[in-house]
């Protein structure tokens, strides 16, 4: 007999996955700890699809206070072929940039508190998803 100890929410496959960067914000504030936090969020949304037909949405955090700038510049770099001078980032214009744009997004599933979520792990161009698949 099979036995479903724990539910587990409709996630998308881990690996590469097809998609578009359909938004990149700034999420700033305190968190639970009091502690200062300054993000950059990429919002994708994958062209694989959940049980009622809904396309999946998925996020990549990059803490600015921290290492998040540099894992933010190696991310374009690798996706995009072009690299980020600190000129770039002193007004970057994600709308026009990287909004709307085909990305493969590099998914994993990582446990968040009590839940699995599914997280970009990396942003990769859109031939990459093609390679793990030919």
């Amino acid at each position: 007999m099979t036995l479903n100890l724990i539910e587990v929410k409709d996630l998308p496959l881990s690996g590469k996955q097809l998609g578009d960067i359909v938004d990149l914000v700034m999420a700033c504030g305190k968190n639970e700890d009091g502690n200062d936090y300054k993000d950059l969020v990429l919002t994708g949304e994958l062209d694989a699809t959940d049980k009622t037909g809904k396309k999946y949405r998925v996020q990549k955090r990059y803490n600015l206070l921290g290492r998040g700038l540099g894992i933010f510049r190696n991310d374009y770099k690798s996706w995009s072929g072009r690299k980020l001078k600190d000129q770039d980032l002193v007004a970057f214009d994600a709308e026009k940039l990287m909004k709307g744009q085909r990305a493969t997004f590099d998914i994993k599933l990582k446990k968040e508190g009590k839940e699995i979520e599914a997280v970009i792990q990396r942003l990769l161009p859109v031939a990459a998803a093609a390679q793990a698949t030919g």
